[in-house]
């Protein structure tokens, strides 16, 4: 889309995780500490229908960033 003076931003539109995904999970010989996927994750709604879930942070701050939404893909 072309820059028009009324277009309105895109929104970033991201994938959004549930928190018991297998990828956040501790493993069981190893129950301490931060899971590195979780690090990277971060828990928030979608702007327009409200499905909470992790999603990369990088998407949270790239949508703060240029002040647009954060979507989920259903929304997007």
């Amino acid at each position: 889309m072309a820059n028009q003076p009324d277009a309105k931003p895109e929104a970033v539109v991201v994938e959004f995780t549930a928190e018991d995904d297998p990828q956040f999970l501790k493993p069981d010989h190893d129950p301490h500490g931060e899971v590195q996927a979780l690090a990277a994750h971060s828990g928030t709604r979608c702007d327009s229908c409200g499905t909470y879930g992790q999603v990369p942070t990088a998407a949270c701050d790239e949508a703060m960033i240029r002040d647009v939404d954060l979507v989920c893909s259903t929304c997007g």
